[in-house]
């Protein structure tokens, strides 16, 4: 019997990665998770990369979502930068679960509070909010800004 060769398009997609051979949401969004936690602790990729044993051009596809990060590298990088693994997940959108090409995600849309709306923070302008609200070192100016930004939420 001979063996047929799959289609590179079934290939990929069964490696998670989208029918057009793009990264999966998942991924990217999971990456942009370490992006923002990296930033906001004020880690460079390569900082990162030593505690993990890699080089930075893989903590880049990382946050590119261009490499699959296996479950105990997960676990590592969720160690090093102080979250609990569901950080990487928290806030997903249903938009962004749904065009994973995996199935079984489409079956996850009937269950409540599974996945929420679409992040802000997944944006170049939140990511720049967090990193300076960081920087603030003043415990009373801090808690003044978040307050204003509680206010100014409800304002709508």
């Amino acid at each position: 019997m001979e063996k047929q060769a799959q289609p590179v398009t079934s290939r990929k997609h069964c490696r998670g990665r989208c029918p057009d051979g793009s990264a999966n949401p998942v991924d990217v969004y999971v990456g942009q998770r370490i992006l923002i936690r990296r930033q906001m602790l004020h880690f460079s990729q390569m900082e990162l990369a030593q505690r993990l044993g890699l080089t930075f051009q893989q903590i880049q596809k990382y946050e590119k979502g261009t490499n699959r990060i296996s479950a105990s590298r997960l676990w590592d990088i969720s160690q090093i930068l102080g979250v609990e693994i569901n950080y990487f997940f928290q806030d997903m959108s249903r938009e962004t679960a749904n065009k994973s090409p995996r199935m079984i995600i489409r079956h996850l849309d009937n269950q409540e509070n599974v996945l929420l709306n679409t992040p802000f923070e997944v944006s170049n302008t939140a990511q720049q909010l967090l990193l300076n609200y960081s920087k603030i070192h003043q415990a009373s100016v801090a808690q003044a800004v978040f307050d204003l930004l509680k206010v100014l939420s409800r304002s709508d």
